[in-house]
């Protein structure tokens, strides 16, 4: 499987784009630019995967949806922030109108996608918003802003949780030392690393 990384110029956001036996898929297309958008052209996009709805991951969903005729994926509890500039915190911004996109396959705990030879399982993983999810395929987890290098989403946004976001970092550490986390903000590191230095270990003993 090649995994390709494209940080959004603006946002700091990174979208991923996988691929296995020529096909492919998104995770989190994040914001509009030309390397991304020319890439996509290239490929044979099955699926546009989104880890949750903010509008820093799914500015480019519309251009994405256009160009690759994929099916936009979703949990059940961020489907209606694809259509809503509030709840998407598109306003937060500055962008007081988005494209509206309706999902094509809505997403539940332990829902299981394939594409090319591979299988991806959906893990509900909410706390940053209600319907955040992490994908794990082979060892590779991509977190969106559940999980980051040294630290933790944020969870303070409406229908953010502090409780639901260590409960579901606790499931994440439930997978072996060596397995790459790919987050949705700033650089890739393991579970074994934050297992021994992430953050969230001061904020689990304060709550």
């Amino acid at each position: 499987m090649k995994i390709e990384k494209f940080p959004s110029p603006s946002m700091n956001q990174n979208c991923f784009i996988l691929t296995d036996n020529n096909e492919s898929v998104i995770i989190d297309p994040g914001q509009e630019n030309k390397v991304l958008l020319d890439r996509i052209k290239e490929l044979n996009v099955k699926y546009i995967l989104l880890t949750h709805g903010h509008y820093d991951h799914i500015g480019a969903l519309a251009a994405a949806k256009k160009l690759s005729g994929a099916k936009v994926c979703v949990h059940a509890l961020d489907a209606d922030k694809l259509s809503d500039v509030s709840k998407c915190m598109a306003d937060a911004f500055g962008i007081n109108k988005i494209e509206k996109i309706e999902p094509d396959i809505i997403l539940n705990d332990n829902d299981e996608l394939t594409f090319g030879s591979k299988t991806i399982k959906i893990l509900h993983t909410p706390g940053h918003s209600a319907g955040s999810v992490s994908y794990v395929i082979d060892n590779h987890i991509f977190t969106g802003d559940t999980l980051f290098c040294l630290t933790y989403g944020r969870y303070d946004f409406f229908d953010g949780d502090v409780r639901a976001l260590v409960a579901s970092i606790d499931r994440l550490m439930e997978y072996p030392d060596e397995y790459v986390v790919h987050p949705g903000h700033n650089i890739d590191t393991t579970i074994g690393a934050e297992r021994s230095r992430n953050r969230y270990t001061r904020l689990k003993r304060i709550i």
